[in-house]
């Protein structure tokens, strides 16, 4: 039976209980060796045959399980979704040796809360499990930038696509309405009405699905069609 230092760590911490699966024994050995040099983490159990991870997993009390997402015959986010249900309070930490944008990103639809690369320092490693312990996210830096990019796509496609519906007019009214013109200023430039500027835009503001003034200014800024210089 484990004492109570043994359990606990410098400044009575609960040790953080891993679980390491990989189909490479080699790396659990030196996963193994990097965290037995800590004494806040406890390696718990390491799972080789990447088959039979998850029903060996439901056997554990793993807090964090890093797992290495280039197995064979197994689909990262299958996998993570399979582990987080034997294990609902455990994290996962993807870990790979490949910057896979499609890996990363399924994974982390399925729960997934790091992913590292396996060059990563013992430091970072270290950094990582003791973050997603406490249920915050932690990525290496490659793996963030794939996220921060698909990110900035998926958000401005829908923009690119609403810029591209409106008409010559309606970019001319709107450019100036970023400009912080006036109706009548904006009348007065494209020689039109005042009551035709208000209609464009209420026009602009359905179109784009926007309800204010400052909506608008932002998305010409955001879409490229004014710049506030």
């Amino acid at each position: 039976m484990k004492t109570l230092k043994e359990i606990r760590c410098h400044g009575g911490k609960k040790r953080i209980k891993l679980l390491l699966v990989d189909d490479h024994e080699i790396t659990l050995e030196a996963l193994k060796l990097y965290f037995s040099t800590r004494r806040n983490f406890e390696v718990i159990a390491m799972i080789f045959e990447s088959l039979s991870a998850v029903p060996k997993a439901r056997g554990t009390s793993a807090d964090v399980v890093i797992m290495n997402m280039r197995m064979l015959l197994v689909d990262p986010a299958i996998a993570t979704k399979l582990l987080l249900e034997a294990l609902p309070r455990a994290k996962v930490i993807g870990f790979s040796g490949l910057e896979d944008r499609r890996s990363v990103l399924s994974m982390i639809q399925a729960g997934a809360r790091g992913y590292l690369l396996k060059g990563c320092s013992p430091t970072e490693l270290f950094q990582a499990v003791e973050t997603v312990s406490t249920g915050a996210p932690f990525f290496s830096a490659a793996v963030s930038k794939i996220i921060q990019d698909d990110y900035i796509q998926s958000h401005a496609a829908p923009n690119k696509a609403k810029t591209l519906e409106l008409k010559d007019c309606e970019r001319k009214v709107l450019t100036r309405i970023a400009d912080g013109l006036s109706n009548k200023e904006i009348a007065d430039a494209l020689v039109m009405s005042v009551r035709t500027i208000e209609k464009y835009r209420e026009s602009l503001m359905a179109k784009l699905q926007i309800k204010s003034v400052a909506g608008l200014t932002k998305f010409a800024v955001r879409t490229g069609i004014s710049s506030l210089d």
